[in-house]
């Protein structure tokens, strides 16, 4: 866990020359669905729509923005035979691309940026307990919408890849679709 916090450190140290006069520092919170690809033994095994909350802070301007991103899934909603969740906490880099004003309402930017961090998988189920860590990282897209000089909302896309691998059992893939509302202090 050490070498994964030392390496979040260090992206965020290398992503960004911070100057205090041009970021602002925000705040964010986030809901939506994921999906968790595994490969083990007995095939692929998906995990789908998963619902999915997410808090952030960090740094951002009009053209890029830091943050770190906690993230809770919780995992086999409904299921009789498995119980569990996975956590998430990475550290974000993007960028913005030129705003598009739409009718004097609210800039329009696209963004695209990438992460890295760790995932911890906790699962209760009838073939064992899982709680382990493992890193994880990835790219996200999305949309971002600002409306004046402190609310904004966007929808997004991440893809994550995953070193995570528990007695054969790899997860290859966790996906999230969401919205979110972030707010500029």
């Amino acid at each position: 866990m050490k070498k994964v916090v030392y390496m979040i450190c260090i992206t965020l140290a290398l992503s960004v020359n911070i100057n205090a006069s041009e970021y602002n520092i925000f705040i964010g919170g986030e809901a939506g669905a994921s999906w968790a690809d595994f490969d083990g033994p007995n095939g692929e095994y998906q995990n789908k729509e998963i619902k999915t909350y997410g808090a952030k802070i960090g740094l951002d301007n009009v053209d890029t923005r830091v943050y770190l991103e906690y993230q809770y899934i919780y995992a086999f909603e409904g299921s009789t035979t498995r119980d569990g969740e996975y956590q998430t906490l990475t550290a974000n880099v993007e960028a913005f691309t030129d705003s598009l004003d739409i009718f004097g309402i609210t800039d329009l930017s696209f963004f695209v940026g990438g992460h890295i961090g760790a995932v911890n998988i906790n699962v209760d189920a009838s073939f064992g307990q899982v709680d382990e860590y493992a890193l994880l990282y990835g790219a996200q897209i999305g949309l971002m919408a600002r409306f004046g000089s402190i609310v904004s909302l966007e929808a997004g896309y991440r893809y994550s890849l995953s070193n995570f691998s528990n007695e054969g059992t790899d997860l290859d893939r966790l996906q999230i679709a969401y919205g979110g509302i972030n707010i500029k202090f």
